[in-house]
């Protein structure tokens, strides 16, 4: 599941890899949460959250009767360029399919870790698909325990980027 709303979200600030704290509607949003698999009586067999501290505020609050770990290879890295202007994102012009393949093809030339989202898709390095595939593996083992339940985050989508980008749809 994601965390609850950041300082950054209120602000209308792209955070990626930077931190930033719950604001009170994002601690709020997270008790809602926790209230919910009460509610449903919903167990998990192990709890995982990333290192961002937003991640760990928000599994704290839902969770806070059961120990988590706390994983990197779910942390969104610093994958991404955004430019702001006046403190507001200034947002990405549309890619032709044949632009985005270019950028693609140049980062994998020089051998660079990347994450690519773009109106063509998303798009990932293959260590970036290695890394959150290892991680969903790991959720994975759990799969079949008695009352175990399992939220996984946008991370699955990660599993996709194994495929070709250009012969394959996320």
């Amino acid at each position: 599941m994601h965390h609850g709303q950041t300082l950054f979200n209120q602000l209308k600030r792209v955070q990626g890899a930077c931190d930033s704290p719950l604001t009170d509607l994002g601690k709020q949003q997270a008790k809602q949460a926790e209230d919910y698999f009460a509610q449903k009586e919903i167990n998990f067999a192990a709890a995982y959250a990333s290192t961002q501290e937003r991640a760990c505020d928000t599994m704290e609050i839902i969770r806070s009767d059961q120990a988590y770990t706390r994983k990197k290879g779910i942390k969104e890295w610093n994958y991404r360029s955004y430019i702001e202007s006046k403190g507001q994102v200034v947002k990405e012009k549309t890619l032709r399919a044949e632009d985005t393949q270019q950028i693609v093809g140049w980062l994998k030339s020089r051998g660079l870790e990347f994450y690519l989202e773009s109106n063509n898709g998303l798009f990932a390095s293959e260590n970036f698909a290695s890394r959150s595939v290892k991680t969903i593996q790991e959720y994975i083992a759990y799969k079949g325990k008695p009352g175990a339940k399992q939220a996984i985050s946008a991370t699955v989508f990660s599993i996709c980027y194994m495929a070709n980008p250009f012969t394959a749809r996320v």
